[in-house]
């Protein structure tokens, strides 16, 4: 659904995409925060853009958007 936001190429000049934004360098034992701003598609069909997807859709991305895994690696 929308764009694989791992393939820029997908997304390359129609107006849709992503941007995220973060809180930088974490001190130990702090928290910060990542924000990922995603778009899905567009409420008009045409060739270029996916439409928007379906409330099914949006609802099941709504119950497991939060569903990720964060690995962090430092040197070697």
């Amino acid at each position: 659904m929308g764009f694989n936001i791992f393939n820029p190429k997908a997304y390359v000049d129609n107006g849709l995409g992503y941007s995220h934004s973060f809180s930088g360098v974490l001190e130990p034992n702090t928290e910060g925060k990542y924000i990922l701003h995603y778009d899905l598609g567009i409420n008009e069909e045409t060739t270029e853009v996916p439409i928007v997807p379906s409330k099914e859709q949006l609802d099941k991305l709504k119950n497991n958007g939060l569903e990720a895994t964060l690995i962090v690696l430092s040197g070697n």
